[in-house]
């Protein structure tokens, strides 16, 4: 069984996405920097690869249905949590299991975009990741 879950700070707070997206993709950038060089053309020096980053669609639903992923939730709760992690700055584990391919690691949310369905009162969204590299400074001694 596929599975989406997003938590914070070990695992106190977090969900299941409700209702899987229809696909999920991840997106793998190369980095480096071209230059033009006389009687060569133009060259490329290649970089370290870019943050993986990746989003998806999907919606909650605005009432229990019989094909979530988890009990019913108003969409209300999912969307105060995500803006609170924004607006915190938290960085989230992101869980994808049950594919073709699993992640399990660090993120932080890129952007999240709400909308109400009309006829229902489903909520749409969008929302997108850039992977998490914890860093820290070292003192360093000059010898």
């Amino acid at each position: 069984m596929i599975g989406i879950y997003l938590s914070a700070n070990n695992d106190k707070e977090g969900f299941r996405i409700p209702v899987n997206p229809p696909e999920l993709s991840f997106k793998q950038d190369a980095d480096g920097e071209e230059f033009s060089v006389a009687k060569i053309g133009t060259v490329k020096v290649p970089k370290p690869m870019k943050l993986p980053e990746f989003s998806f669609s999907s919606y909650f639903p605005s009432q229990d249905t019989h094909y979530a992923e988890t009990q019913f939730v108003e969409p209300k709760k999912y969307i105060d949590q995500i803006k609170k992690w924004m607006a915190e700055e938290t960085v989230i584990r992101f869980v994808y299991v049950g594919g073709s391919f699993s992640v399990n690691d660090q993120f932080t949310i890129e952007s999240f975009e709400v909308k109400d369905q009309f006829g229902t009162s489903d909520v749409d969204y969008t929302i997108s990741f850039k992977k998490y590299v914890p860093f820290g400074f070292k003192k360093m001694e000059l010898v």
